[in-house]
């Protein structure tokens, strides 16, 4: 993750949704700032917001040798990230993820993929089109014809 996620310099200045959605420091100063991530992270104002800049400033990213270690002889699995965060007074608190929820390793149930849906979908399509088109998508599956799964998409 570190490699596609920090280890350019466009990573630490994004410029551009793709990059945004691309930079562990853009993604972990907006989640602070947003209380989580959701498209509006990511709406053009979130890229010029004033506080981004110096929050991301305090963000560093590096490999970590005891991750490559313990676990790149079992990638893909597990998938793991080690996260330090230091307070103002100083105090520190060390996450270890592995495998979180939504990785393969770890996939998430119906209905978790249906509130990230939900979460996803109703600011870009409203309450009733996201609906509709999650009843459409959760049978995608079975469907023959894609179409009516496309045109709920459409603009």
């Amino acid at each position: 993750a570190w490699h596609e996620t920090a280890s350019e310099p466009e990573k630490w200045d994004p410029k551009t949704r793709e990059t945004e959605d691309h930079s562990m420091p853009f993604i972990f100063a907006r989640a602070f700032l947003d209380g989580g991530m959701t498209p509006e992270s990511f709406r053009d104002e979130a890229i010029a917001d004033p506080r981004m800049k110096p929050l991301m400033a305090k963000i560093t990213a590096r490999l970590d040798d005891a991750i490559e270690v313990t676990y790149q002889a079992a990638y893909p699995n597990p998938f793991a990230l080690h996260v330090n965060v230091k307070g103002r007074g100083g105090r520190s608190e060390r996450i270890e993820l592995v495998n979180p929820r939504g990785m393969p390793q770890n996939p998430m149930d119906d209905g978790e993929i249906a509130n990230k849906f939900r979460i996803q979908a109703e600011p870009v399509l409203g309450a009733e089109r996201s609906a509709k088109a999650a009843a459409v998508w959760g049978n995608i599956d079975t469907d023959k014809d894609l179409s009516a799964a496309m045109d709920i998409l459409a603009f």
